[in-house]
């Protein structure tokens, strides 16, 4: 399966993963292949952003089971992707991270289970459950701006009035806005 995302929500959401924790799903990237969306934590923050599925729908491919979902777990990128780059794509079952001039970052498949994201975000329709207030550490709004690229990027939080997940939305003159789901992660 191949799915294309612009460089720079793929940037974010990778700034939301782990980087050297002892739970290695943590230090990765899944690609939901039921739900075409990319997602990650660090455990105490998730994001995700939708893919645009590039293949033919019926196309034999052979995700994996993760729990209850299917797709592809990959290790963590150590470093945003380079601005030469609008957009990449995703090649699940070869392992790599492709960009328009052809070359290709290799991405290595971790064995292991992700934690199901869809239990974690609330469900529409579900009773809210009223807070006057949310905690969330500024880098984790700071570090996915960064990574995307943005310097002067204004942020904008759409909270759902519930203790549960936000819709935040960068924007900055001249790039692509990117818009990442963060859910604050109770503990």
């Amino acid at each position: 399966m191949q799915y294309s995302i612009n460089r720079e929500a793929f940037n974010a959401v990778m700034a939301c993963s782990g980087a050297k924790d002892t739970r290695f799903y943590l230090n990765s990237f899944f690609v939901d292949t039921t739900n075409s969306t990319l997602v990650a934590t660090n455990g105490h923050v998730l994001a995700k952003v939708p893919l645009e599925r590039l293949d033919q729908p019926g196309d034999p491919c052979n995700p994996e089971t993760h729990g209850d979902l299917q797709g592809f777990l990959f290790d963590r990128l150590a470093k945003p992707l380079p601005k030469n780059s609008d957009f990449v794509t995703i090649d699940g079952e070869q392992g790599k991270l492709y960009f328009p001039s052809a070359r290709y970052i290799p991405l290595y498949r971790i064995d292991g289970v992700f934690p199901n994201y869809l239990q974690i975000i609330a469900k529409s329709g579900a009773p809210a459950t009223p807070v006057s207030e949310i905690g969330l550490n500024p880098e984790y709004l700071a570090k996915p701006a960064r990574w995307a690229g943005y310097k002067y990027a204004k942020t904008y939080i759409k909270f759902t009035g519930e203790e549960g997940p936000m819709l935040v939305t960068y924007k900055e003159p001249g790039l692509r806005d990117v818009e990442i789901t963060l859910m604050p992660i109770r503990q």
